[in-house]
Order: C-alpha cells, then structure tokens, then sequence
C-alpha cells in the first residue's frame, strides 16, 4: 500500500513538473529579449548560436508529454531539477531589466542546471525516446545556459564592456569552469558538444573585435574535442 501511494505522489509530482516546464518554455518564447543601448560585450555569440533553443525547446516540449505518460525514471530528483531549470530559464526572460534579481536568478538556475545534468548523466537511457525526451534536453539545456549565465555575469558586471585583454583572462575562467564541468559535472557527449556550438559562436562574433577572446574560445573548443573524440572512439568499438 505504501508503495503505490508514493508511485501516485511520484507520478503528481511529474505532472506539476511538465507544468513547470510548458510554462518556463512559455515565458521564453514569448519574452522580451530586447538589449539595451550601450556598448557590445565582447563575449555575447553570434546571433545564429541562439538557435540552439529550437533544439532544447522541442526537446523540453517532448519531455513535458513524457512526464505525463508516466515514465519509469531511475532519479527522480534529476527529473524534477530539470523542470525547475526550465521555469528559472523563463523566469531569468521576466528580470532581465533588474541587475541584482538577475544575478540571483541566474546564479540558482545555473546551480539547479548543472545538478540535474549531474544526475540524469548518471542514468543509462536504453532507448531512443528516452534519450530524446530525459537525457538531450538535461546536457543541452546545462551546456548552453553554463555559457549564457557566464555572459550575463560579465555583462552585469560590465567586464565584457572593457578592454580585450581583461574580457579575455575572463573568458580564460569561464573556459576552464566549463571545460571543468564538462569533465567531472556532467561529462556528457551532448553537454560537451553545445558547449563547442556556443564558443564557436563566440568566436564568429568577436575574431574582429576581441581577437583575444577568439583565440581563448578556440582554445576552449580545442580541449572539449580532446574529451569528445575519446568517448566516440570507445561507442564505435562497441558496436563494433
């Protein structure tokens, strides 16, 4: 008896998580993304790399449906995180006019992003589906808003405003938390590979206005390949 009523409290709880979800997608697709006037941060992607959210939008929508059909999840508190980083993610979308409430929200969402990303890391998705549904949006989700939270910080702080060589020992440390993160937080090949997608973005933007910050993302994108090339190598020989 005890059982099953946890299976129902369970089953409550993923429902209110795809609600979490729809609505922090909702708030995202529908918010204000206007920048202000002022100088170019020095570190912001080209505008292409933001298309990465189509991906993790669509992926976060199918993870929404497959909450409700009652899936059999090995870590529940991963699956629950992941929701609420999705709500945070819209929620950043509704603070961006207040420095200080942004800072707060991106520094728990970027905590909550990377946790979820840690556990659900752990779990083996035997099937498609639930690769698709559980495990893509988690890495890619973390990977790209582990970039994104970095830039806002420096753009509240104005760092990514001043001069090439100080945006570029900056970048320096967000390049070696992320590369950080990708080895030992969620060392994951989908993580890892928008990790690369938003550096190269990076470095599209700046290679003419901050060389610097170029070559430090080429850097970047140099190591989180060393850390790709590896795991492809030992899933080929398996299925060899």
């Amino acid at each position: 008896m005890t059982e099953i009523t946890q299976t129902s409290t369970i089953q409550r709880l993923f429902k209110i998580d795809a609600l979490l979800v729809l609505v922090g997608i909702t708030s995202g697709l529908i918010g204000n993304y206007d920048s202000p006037a002022g100088p170019v941060s020095k570190i912001i992607p080209a505008t292409y790399a933001f298309a990465i959210w189509v991906p993790i939008y669509l992926s976060g929508i199918y993870f929404a449906w497959s909450l409700l059909r009652k899936p059999a999840v090995e870590s529940a508190r991963g699956v629950h995180l992941l929701a609420l980083s999705f709500l945070l993610s819209g929620l950043w979308v509704r603070v961006q006019s207040n420095n200080a409430l942004e800072l707060v929200v991106v520094s728990i969402n970027l905590i909550v992003v990377l946790t979820q990303g840690h556990l659900i890391s752990k779990i083996r998705f035997l099937t498609r589906s639930d690769f698709f549904a559980f495990a893509f949006p988690s890495s890619a989700l973390a990977g790209w808003l582990t970039l994104a939270s970095t830039v806002t910080f420096s753009d509240v702080l104005e760092i990514s405003f001043k001069a090439s060589g100080t945006v570029a020992i900056y970048t320096a440390f967000v390049v070696g938390f992320a590369v950080s993160a990708a080895k030992w937080i969620v060392p994951t090949f989908t993580y890892r590979l928008t990790l690369v997608w938003g550096l190269v973005g990076i470095i599209v933007a700046q290679h003419n206005m901050a060389g610097q910050v170029a070559a430090v993302a080429a850097v970047g994108i140099g190591i989180l390949l060393l850390l790709v090339l590896p795991e492809q190598v030992v899933a080929t020989k398996k299925r060899g």
